[in-house]
């Protein structure tokens, strides 16, 4: 079975800082999970300027969690850099992120 879902994408908190070039960046997935484990998602991005280094999606926690604005550790990894230094979750990722284009 599969399931598709959409998600708006939000910038993390951390990322929220004065003078920061992707403030103004927005955008938008679509996924199909399925329960033999495969998984297919499409993005569209704009507005960003820094170097995309990981995108995944996080499990949403605690008694609130109603997956549109609460945290959670990441379940599920699909582009990224492994390299040390950056957001590396315990799981590599298989393919580095495309970057932006004009």
């Amino acid at each position: 079975k599969c399931y598709n879902f959409y998600s708006q994408l939000n910038t993390n908190p951390l990322q929220k800082y004065p003078n920061n070039p992707d403030s103004e960046a927005f955008g938008f997935a679509t996924c199909k999970l399925c329960t033999n484990g495969t998984t297919h998602c499409t993005s569209l991005l704009h507005g960003g300027k820094s170097d995309l280094i990981a995108s995944h999606i996080h499990l949403a926690e605690g008694p609130d969690a109603d997956g549109s604005k609460s945290e959670g550790p990441p379940v599920i990894n699909f582009c990224g850099s492994n390299a040390q230094g950056l957001i590396l979750d315990g799981a590599d990722y298989a393919v580095p992120c495309v970057q932006w284009t004009d």
